[in-house]
């Protein structure tokens, strides 16, 4: 363990990603016939070495699956385990298990409980039908739908904001090194990333990349004025929205203040400010 840690911390050095806690999904085998692991939880450990648990406090699927008896002894097993760990000592339940344990990087573990929670704990979700739909959106598929807008809206400029390649090569101190700056305007990079994502760990990590991107492009290529444009999730699900809000805040407060930035649930709005920033109706 010592050994892990140790190595851990070595990675840290020398990638930048700081190890901020630990993850774990938590399961009980309702049926020791069966052998059915079925997840019920997550746990995270804190720096601090203290244990935060969110369990399922209501049935969920669980009723469809075990029936309304099976499912409140479930719900009864799990919160056994969350008192217990969470204070310190060993679960006394014997069919609930600790599985898949994982590092958590550049993440506050509360954010990391509700997101991990929320995409892993399937059973923990109602099959309702849902008056606003959540869709993800691709990195890929937001830079085809971006320089599309841009094409229809300015064809004559469309080319002064849209590079052949969002990839380019940058030399650097080090060598040449790869970098993504898809909007490339006129004395203006601009960084595009999707965070209409399920996961706040995968956004901030995309986000912080596309940050370093842009702001070692205007450093090698002596640009003055940068950017950075973000896709919000187009719903109105709250859980969602403040767990986006929370990723990209945890980045945005790291960067240049040169750098201009703009959010938006709307690709045609995105578009426009893009538009604005490259042609140099934003200031710099």
């Amino acid at each position: 363990m010592l050994a892990l840690k140790k190595r851990l911390a070595d990675i840290s050095k020398s990638t930048g990603f700081i190890q901020t806690g630990e993850s774990w999904r938590i399961q009980i085998t309702p049926d020791i016939f069966t052998g059915e692991r079925l997840n019920i939880g997550i746990g995270v450990r804190l720096p601090s070495g203290a244990v935060r648990v969110k369990i399922m406090e209501t049935p969920g699927r669980l009723t469809c699956f075990y029936g309304e008896a099976g499912a409140e002894n479930i719900l009864f097993a799990a919160s056994l385990y969350r008192d217990a760990v969470e204070a310190g000592l060993p679960s006394p339940v014997t069919n609930i298990f600790e599985a898949d344990r994982q590092p958590i990087y550049n993440t506050d573990t509360d954010e990391a409980l509700v997101s991990l929670f929320f995409d892993q704990v399937s059973a923990a979700k109602i099959e309702t039908k849902k008056p606003h739909t959540i869709n993800s959106v691709r990195r890929e598929k937001l830079t085809a739908d971006i320089y599309r807008i841009i094409r229809k809206a300015r064809p004559t400029e469309a080319d002064s904001i849209i590079p052949q390649s969002p990839m380019t090569i940058l030399q650097t101190e080090k060598g040449s090194r790869p970098a993504r700056i898809p909007i490339q305007g006129e004395s203006a990079f601009a960084g595009l990333e999707s965070a209409a994502i399920r996961t706040s760990h995968v956004i901030q990590f995309n986000l912080m990349n596309a940050l370093l991107d842009v702001e070692v492009a205007c450093r090698a290529k002596q640009v003055s004025k940068m950017g950075m444009f973000i896709l919000r999730p187009n719903t109105q699900n709250e859980e969602w929205n403040t767990m986006v809000d929370n990723a990209i805040d945890r980045v945005l407060w790291r960067a240049p203040s040169n750098c201009y930035f703009s959010a938006d649930s709307d690709h045609e709005k995105l578009a426009g400010k893009i538009i604005d920033f490259a042609l140099g109706q934003r200031a710099a």
